[in-house]
């Protein structure tokens, strides 16, 4: 997948996927890093990822079913991540907040 090659990863780095659905991007991502962390607001999307995670025993993604919006990342994420990937979520209400509130979480790279 191209998307994915021009990604910058390390085997230690760590991801934010915003707007993950049904795991488009986390899944082929994982195996590349050592931890994926998404943001899924959908329940029927969030039901079907971790149905994806768990049949592929993928044990390095954490869910985290909310808006990204909704989220605070003190107490909710384990910033800063390596990069962000916000791929498939970009009708959020305020883009711009969204977009630094994901500069805030990243030590590397935001891929929009």
């Amino acid at each position: 997948m191209k998307t994915l090659s021009s990604l910058h990863l390390r085997p230690d780095s760590r991801v934010l996927d915003i707007g993950a659905r049904p795991g488009t991007l986390a899944i082929p991502i994982f195996a590349k890093v050592s931890q994926v962390t998404t943001v899924e607001p959908s329940p029927g999307m969030m039901q079907v990822l971790q149905e994806n995670l768990s049949g592929r025993r993928i044990k390095n993604v954490r869910c985290i079913q909310k808006r990204w919006e909704k989220v605070d990342p003190a107490r909710e994420l384990d910033s800063p991540y390596d990069a962000v990937v916000a791929a498939f979520s970009l009708d959020m209400t305020d883009i711009r907040e969204a977009i630094q509130k994901m500069i805030q979480v990243c030590s590397g790279y935001v891929y929009l």
